[in-house]
């Protein structure tokens, strides 16, 4: 007696398809999951470090047509911070004030760093020889982004500005 199969598949060969396509299917879909999660990491890292590095260009900006450098409450030419007056002849004050550096001009405060940004430190450093040569100051920060995944990435910043008066 002679057997005929019609070309089709039997039920165990089916199960053993189906459970093939579902684990390469649930590793694919982990490693997308991953790397998404990745992705969104590095953006938000990429944006707290542009936003301390826009802050320190405003600072850095703001100084170099500054006179009268001050360092309130330091003792000595290293402070937490910066007093100075503007080239609109306006007291300026930065500081850092729980994690948000802040500005303070004309009676008004306001932050300069965003809400992705977290300034764990922030020190000036004056170099100040009035007969010579124009004052130095060199800001130095460090910056955490927000997202809590990320905290424990810490970049730190520094950039030093001349003032142009003498």
């Amino acid at each position: 007696m002679f057997y005929s199969r019609n070309g089709g598949f039997t039920i165990v060969e089916l199960m053993v398809a189906v459970g093939l396509f579902v684990v390469v299917v649930g590793i694919a879909s982990a490693t997308f999951v991953q790397a998404l999660r990745t992705q969104r990491q590095v953006v938000g890292l990429m944006a707290a470090n542009d936003n301390a590095s826009l802050t320190l260009e405003q600072m850095a900006r703001e100084i170099r047509t500054g006179t009268q450098f001050a360092l309130p409450g330091a003792s000595g030419n290293e402070g937490i911070e910066l007093k100075f007056q503007n080239a609109d002849d306006v007291t300026v004050h930065y500081r850092l004030n729980n994690s948000v550096i802040e500005r303070e001009a004309d009676g008004r405060t306001f932050p300069i760093t965003g809400n992705n940004v977290q300034v764990s430190t922030l020190a000036f450093h004056l170099v100040h020889n009035e007969i010579d040569w124009p004052p130095r100051i060199t800001i130095t920060l460090s910056v955490a982004p927000v997202a809590s995944t990320l905290q424990a990435i810490v970049t730190n910043l520094q950039t030093t500005a001349s003032g142009r008066n003498f």
